[in-house]
């Protein structure tokens, strides 16, 4: 699986980094192909936005959340 982490308009920290990578490895448990995955991560003003890319063989999923911390 490759994992590919984007941070936008901020500097990710090693920890959020690694905090992120730790649970998008747990998907491993629902998918076995998982072929690669893109998190992406950014800043706008006040609000905090989390994109996930998940690659499955033949299959894209895609989930995004936006907070205000």
């Amino acid at each position: 699986m490759k994992l590919t982490t984007t941070a936008r308009h901020f500097e990710a920290t090693p920890e959020l980094v690694t905090f992120a990578e730790a649970k998008i490895l747990k998907l491993k448990r629902f998918w076995d192909q998982i072929l690669n995955v893109e998190a992406i991560m950014s800043v706008e003003k006040f609000r905090h936005i989390a994109e996930i890319k998940v690659h499955v063989n033949g299959h894209d999923f895609s989930a995004k959340d936006e907070s205000d911390d």
